[in-house]
C-alpha cells in the first residue's frame, strides 16, 4: 500500500511519489477528457512541507452571519435618511454587491481575505471623513464584521494551469478522520481539476477566473470537488480500500452540512443523483450525465452552470437538464436528435435553425417530428416561404404533426 511521506521537510517529492503523482495527473486528465484533451503541458506538481494555512476565529464577542446583516440593514438606513450620505452609501452598497456579501438573503460564510478586503474598502469609503457623524456607525460595523467566526483551512492551491501546491502538513493537521495518504490524492485530483477547468477555458472564463464572484467559485468549486469524488469512488471499487469510500462520505457529509452557494463545494451533490457502482466503475463519464454537461458549459460561461446546480438542488437532476435545455435550446437537438454521427447532429440542427429562419416559424424543441435528416434538407430547400399565398401557420401545423409528404403536397398546391 502506497504511502506519502509525511516526516520528511523536503520540498521535493521522492522518486516513489513522482511516480505517483504522475499516475494521479494521467488517471484524472483520462477522467477529464476521455481523450479529447491533451495533457497541460509545463504544469509544476509541488508539496510544501512547513506551512499549515489554518485559521480559527472566534472574535471576542462572536456574532452570527445573520447578526452581521441586521447590522448593515440598520447601517443602511442611517445612511439614508439624509441625501448628503447618498455618496457613502453608494460605494458601500456597492462593495457588498461586489463580494456578494448577503446574496440572495442567504448570508455566506466570511473567510480570512473576505475580511481583510471588507474592512479594508469600508475604512476607505469615499468621503466618509467629510461626516463625522456617521464615522461611528462605520467603525462599529467594521467591528462588527471582526467579530463574524470563521476558520481557514487550505490543504492545496493551484495558480492558473501553470503551478499547483499540496501543503502536506495542513493535511496531516486537518485529516478529521480520514487516512491522510487517501486525502492527499483527494485534494491533488481536486486542483488539478481547477487547472484542467483554466486551461481548457475560454479567454472570458479566464479572465473572470480570480476576481472574487461568489457564483464562479460555487461553479468551481462545486465541479472540482465532485471530480475528486469520483475519481475517489473509482479507485474505491476498483480494489475495495475502505480508506476510499470514507473520504466520500466525509465528501457527502461536508455538502449535506452546508448550504449551496455560501458553502462553495456542496453544490457537487447534485451530480450524484441517482449514481450506483456502475457508474462509479465505468472508465469514462458519460457525455448526456450532468456533470458533464455543466463541466462543458462551465469552460465558456459561468452563468447556466451556476443557474443548473441551483435548478438542481430544487428538483433534482432532470429539473438541473430541463433548466440546461431551456437555456441552450438548440445543444438539446444536437444532443437528442436521431443521429449517431456528430456532424450529422450539428447539420440535424442548423437545418431547424434554417427553416425556422426561412418558414418564419417557432421552433418547439419537444415538438418536431422526427424527420430524417435527408427530409429536412428536402424541407429546407423548398422555396415555398418565397410565395406571396404561403402561411406560416398552416406551414407550422404541417411541420410539427405531419409527415414529409404532407409537406410537400402543401408547397405542391401553392401557385408559382
Amino acid at each position: 500500500m502506497f504511502k506519502w511521506d509525511f516526516n520528511s521537510r523536503s520540498e521535493s517529492w521522492n522518486d516513489s511519489e513522482i511516480s505517483r503523482v504522475n499516475d494521479i495527473r494521467d488517471d484524472a486528465f483520462e477522467l477529464f477528457g476521455y481523450g479529447r484533451f491533451d495533457l497541460i503541458p509545463n504544469i509544476q506538481i509541488k508539496k510544501n512541507t512547513t506551512q499549515t494555512f489554518t485559521t480559527d476565529y472566534k472574535g471576542n464577542n462572536p456574532i452570527s452571519m445573520s447578526e452581521l446583516k441586521a447590522r448593515y440593514d440598520g447601517l443602511v438606513e442611517l445612511l439614508k435618511s439624509d441625501s448628503k450620505y447618498n455618496s457613502v452609501l453608494n460605494a458601500l452598497e456597492r462593495i457588498v454587491r461586489e463580494m456578494e456579501l448577503f446574496f440572495d438573503d442567504n448570508p455566506r460564510q466570511l473567510n480570512a481575505c473576505d475580511v481583510q478586503k471588507l474592512v479594508g474598502e469600508i475604512q476607505n469609503l469615499p468621503n466618509r471623513d467629510c461626516f463625522p457623524e456617521i464615522a461611528g456607525a462605520l467603525n462599529e460595523f467594521v467591528k462588527s464584521i471582526g467579530e463574524v467566526p470563521f476558520t481557514d483551512v487550505i490543504l492545496g492551491d493551484t495558480y492558473k494551469d501553470e503551478e499547483i501546491i499540496i501543503y502536506m502538513k495542513a493535511i496531516e493537521d486537518n485529516k478529521d478522520g480520514v487516512d491522510k495518504h487517501a486525502l492527499v490524492e483527494q485534494v491533488l485530483v481536486h486542483e488539478l481539476y481547477h487547472a484542467m477547468h483554466y486551461h481548457y477555458s475560454t479567454p472570458n472564463v479566464k479572465g473572470s477566473w480570480l476576481p472574487h464572484s461568489i457564483k464562479n467559485n460555487a461553479v468551481k468549486e462545486s465541479l472540482a470537488d465532485y471530480f475528486s469524488y469520483l475519481y475517489i469512488l473509482r479507485k474505491f471499487y476498483r480494489n475495495y480500500e475502505l480508506k476510499y469510500k470514507i473520504i466520500s462520505k466525509e465528501l457527502e457529509n461536508k455538502w449535506n452540512c452546508h448550504k449551496y452557494p455560501n458553502y462553495p463545494y456542496s453544490g457537487a451533490k447534485v451530480f450524484d443523483f441517482g449514481k450506483d457502482e456502475n457508474f462509479y466503475g465505468a472508465p469514462y463519464i458519460e457525455e448526456d450525465c450532468l456533470f458533464r454537461l455543466i463541466q462543458n458549459k462551465a469552460l465558456t460561461q459561468w452563468e447556466t452552470p451556476y443557474r443548473v446546480i441551483a435548478e438542481s438542488l430544487k428538483g433534482g437532476e432532470k429539473a438541473g437538464i430541463e433548466e440546461y435545455y431551456r437555456r441552450h435550446p438548440i445543444e438539446k437537438i444536437v444532443n437528442m436528435s436521431p443521429l449517431s454521427d456528430r456532424h450529422e447532429r450539428e447539420e440535424y440542427a442548423q437545418l431547424l435553425i434554417s427553416i425556422e429562419k426561412n418558414y418564419g416559424i417557432k421552433m418547439h424543441i419537444d415538438g418536431f417530428p422526427n424527420y430524417t435528416i435527408d427530409e429536412l434538407r428536402r424541407i429546407d430547400s423548398l422555396d415555398a416561404y418565397r410565395n406571396p399565398d404561403y402561411s406560416k401557420t398552416e406551414f407550422d401545423k404541417i411541420f410539427y404533426s405531419g409527415s414529409i409528404r404532407e409537406v410537400e403536397n402543401y408547397v405542391s398546391i401553392l401557385p408559382w
